[in-house]
């Protein structure tokens, strides 16, 4: 139906759902408690030093700048989603981020979930490709399905091969000097 921007998609958190995401700081202190766990029985050590108390404290800034970002992200898209009565979300990846929320999301409320190869492949044996997270991965061609099949990104039914936008329209297009 159209293209959907992040800020847009704000505006369909009510004044209930900022309130929810109070919560966050709950959740940041349980999250706090299990990282020192791990942190506290495994020494990073790098040439000698043991890093742990810093790679927690960066671990800890990331998370206050993503968490609450990620929370709010979920609140908007889901009531986003369901006003809108929303049937299928296209991403172009669903590994990280944004897009992996979303496309998590769509498959809890039952929404079809397409992730669409947006470029170039890099053809690396152990490159993770993404491809876990949505139901459908629209592919360019059989080398990019190949691919994916051999670093184990994405189960065979899942892909589907709808060719490269790009060659299909210079097909049609006419040049001259």
């Amino acid at each position: 139906k159209g293209c959907l921007s992040f800020p847009i998609l704000f505006s369909y958190l009510s004044c209930r759902a900022y309130f929810n995401l109070l919560t966050v700081s709950i959740w940041e202190q349980k999250l706090k408690t299990q990282m020192h766990k791990i942190f506290k029985a495994n020494k990073f050590i790098y040439q000698d030093l043991n890093i742990s108390p810093i790679l927690f404290e960066a671990f800890l800034a990331y998370l206050r700048d993503f968490l609450f970002n990620y929370l709010s992200f979920y609140k908007a898209a889901e009531r986003f989603l369901l006003r809108e009565n929303i049937d299928t979300v296209i991403v172009n990846q669903d590994s990280v981020g944004y897009n992996k929320i979303l496309a998590l999301l769509c498959n809890r409320l039952g929404i079809r979930s397409i992730c669409f190869q947006h470029g170039l492949t890099p053809d690396i044996n152990d490159f993770y490709l993404g491809g876990d997270s949505t139901r459908e991965i629209f592919l360019w061609g059989e080398k990019e399905k190949q691919l994916y099949l051999r670093t184990g990104s994405a189960a065979r039914e899942k892909i589907k091969l709808v060719g490269d936008p790009f060659l299909a329209n210079l097909k049609q297009r006419k040049f001259n000097k």
